[in-house]
């Protein structure tokens, strides 16, 4: 199976990407335009260039839905975006788009607090190869937690070898 969809697509892709980043794959997006995967970021560019880039670091989870044929985008900042992919390259760009959010993850603690929300302190590898550290809840958090949640994020930076 071809990387890219079409030669012109493999144009657009490859003129939207920083000097020295390559495509790992792409995929036609259904209202015009590539969604590009990249080694440091996901990328969606239309007949003038990038419309955005996002590294894989600030990449939560995907969301993939058959039936729409869109793939959500859970930014760590909690917001979303939707891609429609056209059909044909969808699986590579899918299985490309998990790689790279996956191996970005350099560690993970979990904690539960009360009222059933999960905590998570993430160590992440950022597109210039250092480590940074992510602390993402499932839901409000109270005040009241602060301190135990510290507390995972400095357990989870020394377990890598940050300071805490």
């Amino acid at each position: 199976m071809r990387l890219f969809p079409s030669s012109r697509i493999r144009r657009q892709a490859t003129a939207a990407l920083a000097q020295g980043d390559r495509p790992l794959a792409v995929a036609a997006l259904a209202e015009g335009g590539s969604a590009i995967a990249t080694r440091t970021a996901v990328v969606v560019a239309g007949a003038d260039g990038v419309e955005w880039r996002r590294p894989w670091h600030e990449v939560d989870r995907g969301a993939w839905d058959d039936d729409a044929g869109a793939i959500t985008l859970r930014w760590v900042d909690g917001s979303g975006t939707a891609l429609t992919l056209a059909p044909r390259h969808r699986r590579r760009f899918l299985e490309v788009f998990r790689e790279q959010v996956q191996s970005s993850v350099v560690h993970v603690e979990r904690l539960e607090i009360p009222d059933g929300v999960t905590v998570r302190a993430v160590i992440r590898r950022a597109e210039d190869g250092g480590l940074l550290s992510q602390v993402l809840a499932d839901g409000p958090v109270p005040v009241s937690a602060a301190p135990e949640i510290d507390a995972l994020e400095a357990r989870s930076r020394r377990a890598v070898g940050l300071p805490g």
